[in-house]
């Protein structure tokens, strides 16, 4: 390998291949042999294999490179129609929920309530507290369900999706039942904690409205997380700061919506805000310690009466 002999270096590592088809260092030479050899899709097979992210991503950028140069008129007309696309429907959609705000503050009836309601809570934030307490008796249940229901589906479809360089875990090592905690758990324990916490302080939001608005708080996440997936695939190793930083940027808005909604629900400001959101806090850590105790204590009950009904049943094996 080191003298330039790649194709005796690749069989070498093929034999070893045929004797452990998952042995990570042979398949990472066999990568970076085929790598030189700029078969760069199949060094790219290698290293996901392999789960070696950084010369995955080198082999990647390879490819990228070739097929920037290969068509960069067709890809710059692309992403230009592409951003142009996506400010228009933003300024759209802004207007529309101008529009919308307006409607569900003055008219008794409004079609499509929960749709338009949607746009409201994401670009006109404490309007849409507004609403929620106007309009408590128009409020759905559906969106507790499909809006936490749909982040659970945007988070698994940017883990199996998503470019591997930029993957924060490999699709073999998903759990999906713990991927399903990460999000529910989380959202459901807040939303209660801060409840309790704020019947207790004189909040003014009802528990209904406190479950709605951090349901819509949910859809910056929803709507972004798949297009920044796809865009992925322009980004690399070396770009991960930026996608990263974009990522950040969502969760915090989805975040802020929700610090929003309780501020503005409950009518709180200044100090008992930020002393309520500590306090939620401090709740959320409580019920999870609470929960993983009973955990303990129940795994321990079901470990003592399988060893009671072992004794039992050797007991009466003897009598």
């Amino acid at each position: 390998y080191k003298n330039g002999k790649y194709d005796e270096a690749l069989d070498t590592w093929q034999r070893v291949l045929e004797a452990d088809a998952t042995y990570p260092l042979a398949l990472e030479q066999v990568g970076k042999i085929k790598y030189k050899q700029e078969n760069y899709r199949a060094a790219m097979n290698d290293f996901y294999l392999s789960n070696n992210k950084e010369q995955y991503g080198k082999a990647y950028d390879e490819l990228r490179k070739n097929f920037f140069s290969d068509n960069f008129e067709i890809y710059s007309i692309s992403l230009i129609l592409a951003v142009v696309i996506i400010v228009t429907l933003i300024a759209v959609a802004f207007r529309a929920a101008k529009k919308f705000t307006h409607q569900m503050f003055f008219e008794k009836e409004v079609k499509w309530y929960s749709a338009k309601l949607t746009l409201v809570a994401v670009f006109h934030p404490i309007q849409f507290c507004e609403i929620v307490k106007r309009n408590r008796k128009k409020l759905h249940i559906l969106p507790w369900f499909v809006f936490p229901l749909l982040t659970f589906l945007v988070r698994m479809f940017q883990i199996y999706l998503i470019n591997f360089s930029l993957a924060d875990k490999r699709v073999t090592d998903v759990n999906i039942l713990l991927e399903l905690a990460i999000i529910f758990l989380p959202f459901f324990t807040f939303c209660i904690s801060n409840y309790a916490f704020t019947t207790i302080m004189g909040g003014e939001a009802k528990f209904t409205e406190l479950l709605t608005a951090m349901c819509y708080a949910l859809v910056p996440y929803i709507v972004i997380t798949p297009f920044l997936t796809g865009l992925s695939y322009l980004f690399n190793v070396g770009d991960k700061g930026i996608f990263i930083a974009i990522s950040v940027l969502t969760l915090l808005w989805t975040v802020t919506l929700i610090l929003l909604a309780v501020g503005h629900l409950n009518q709180y400001s200044g100090k008992k805000f930020l002393l309520v959101v500590l306090l939620t806090l401090v709740g959320v850590i409580i019920i999870w310690a609470v929960v993983l105790l009973f955990f303990a204590l129940a795994s321990q009950v079901v470990l003592s009466l399988k060893e009671f009904a072992r004794e039992l049943r050797f007991v009466l094996k003897e009598i």
